[in-house]
This record gives structure tokens, C-alpha cells and sequence, in this order.
């Protein structure tokens, strides 16, 4: 990911970048470093989504703000069958947290929510799985099961639908930003 943020931010023309590669558990700066600490789409990798969110408040500064963007469940009954697909396609997802869940991250480490906003992505089945490379055994055992959906034989929880240009489903993401 170093990489290619150096190579976009070069073609950009953006030179005021450090490039720090750390772990998100103990991540490499003091305490009360940032004014601004934005993470997207990266939780629902996490093990142990709690431990990461309070060592990103630890290294922001007070009045700082965490921005968090990731993805949710449409459906909480859903989400199991969601997160299990999720997985075939990337081996590294774990599980997508409620909006409620998110909300908890923030109260507990004492962030201010002062913005909750969800959103709709649109999403092409077959580039979704393209993003990852999925192999092409698993992106027909995902495709089979979308068309399964499709027809009412199971659900998936993507709640998917046909267009002329293939099949879609909405992702929801969850748009948060807390005060410390």
C-alpha cells in the first residue's frame, strides 16, 4: 500500500507525504500526535476492532477528530450470511459492525459522535470480485449464489438485482466522525 500511495501521490504531484508502515495495534507515534485520524473501510479486517480504535484515539490530540467510514450490515439477521461471502471473496474480512457497534467504539473511548451518516455504494458483482482478484472457482460459488437470491431460493443479504449490465447490489457504508 506504501507503494502505490507514493506512485498516486507522484503522478499528483503531492510531495508533503510520509510514508509510515506500522501495526495497527501499536501504531509508531506518541500519544496525542494528530488533529485528524481518518481510517476507511479498514474494520471489518479487524480481529479485535476495539483494542485498534482506542490506540487510534490515543495518537489523537484533544479537540482531534477520528473519522471512521466502513461497511455495515443492510440487514443485522443478514449479517452472518453477508460476512461469510464477504470472506469468500476476501479472505481477510472478518465481520461488519452495526451502526450501534460503531456508536459503542466511539462512547467507550470517550469521542464525542458528533456525525453519523450512512451511505448506499453501488456495486457491480463482477467488478466487487474483480477488486480482489478473487479466483474463479469462488467467484462462481459467489455468483451461483447471488442467481439463487435472484430467484428466491435463498438469501444472501446483498439483496441483489439484474441489470443489462449484470448484477448489483448496494454496500452500506457508515460515515463516522467523533471529537476527543
Amino acid at each position: 500500500m506504501p507503494e502505490t500511495g507514493r506512485s498516486e501521490a507522484e503522478k499528483q504531484g503531492i510531495t508533503n507525504i510520509t510514508y509510515v508502515t506500522g501495526v495497527a495495534e501499536e501504531l509508531p507515534f506518541p500519544d496525542n500526535s494528530f488533529d485528524m485520524v481518518i481510517s476507511r473501510l479498514a474494520f471489518h479486517h479487524f480481529v479485535n476492532p476495539q483494542v485498534i480504535f482506542a490506540e487510534k484515539v490515543r495518537v489523537l490530540k484533544k479537540g482531534g477528530r477520528l473519522v471512521m467510514w466502513d461497511m455495515t450490515p443492510a440487514d443485522l439477521a443478514q449479517r452472518q450470511k453477508i460476512d461469510r461471502i464477504e470472506t469468500l471473496r476476501d479472505p481477510s474480512h472478518t465481520r461488519e459492525m452495526s451502526k450501534e457497534e460503531m456508536q459503542k467504539l466511539y462512547a467507550d473511548t470517550g469521542l464525542t459522535l458528533t456525525l453519523q451518516e450512512e451511505l448506499e455504494i453501488l456495486v457491480s458483482l463482477e467488478g466487487w470480485m474483480e477488486l480482489t482478484k478473487t479466483p474463479e472457482e469462488v467467484r462462481n460459488e459467489i455468483r451461483t449464489m447471488m442467481e439463487k437470491d435472484l430467484s428466491r431460493e435463498i438469501t444472501t443479504g446483498f439483496i441483489p438485482y439484474r441489470t443489462e449490465e449484470g448484477i448489483f447490489f448496494h454496500h452500506h457504508w457508515v460515515l463516522n466522525v467523533g471529537t476527543k
